[in-house]
């Protein structure tokens, strides 16, 4: 069976817009998640492992502010845990934050690749149909 040009034209199209719909898919998915439940999306980052202590808190963010000449004098433990929850649900704040872009980007992606795919498979069939035409024709 002889393909035109076109077709093929249409088919590689197809097949890019089904790959970009397998990644949206994902990254949607993924965008869900984080919105749904930032803990888990979270886990990996330094930013987590700074919040899972006092003391481990305490130490990030002596290091990020730098030594100073005369070393800080170390709040209450009431106090370091109020502002590592704090800080803590900011981090997730934020993770959420990010999933709900991540999902509302990757939503138009997917209904992006689906409109293309279902276009271009149309005009796919069409093509097809013209290039089997002329030969069932022939062999008449």
């Amino acid at each position: 069976m002889r393909r035109s040009l076109y077709e093929l034209y249409t088919l590689l199209i197809c097949l890019g817009s089904l790959i970009g719909l397998v990644a949206t898919l994902c990254w949607l998915l993924y965008g869900v998640l984080a919105w749904s439940d930032p803990e888990l999306t979270v886990v990996g980052s330094y930013a987590y492992a700074d919040h899972r202590t006092n003391e481990q808190f305490w130490e990030s963010r002596s290091r990020r502010h730098g030594q100073q000449k005369d070393d800080p004098v170390k709040p209450s433990e009431a106090e370091i845990t109020r502002k590592r929850l704090a800080s803590y649900e900011s981090l997730l704040e934020g993770e959420r934050r990010l999933g709900k872009m991540i999902t509302i980007m990757n939503g138009f992606g997917f209904v992006l690749s689906s409109v293309l795919f279902t276009i271009h498979w149309r005009l796919a069939k069409r093509a097809r149909a013209m290039v089997s035409e002329p030969e069932s024709a022939q062999s008449r």
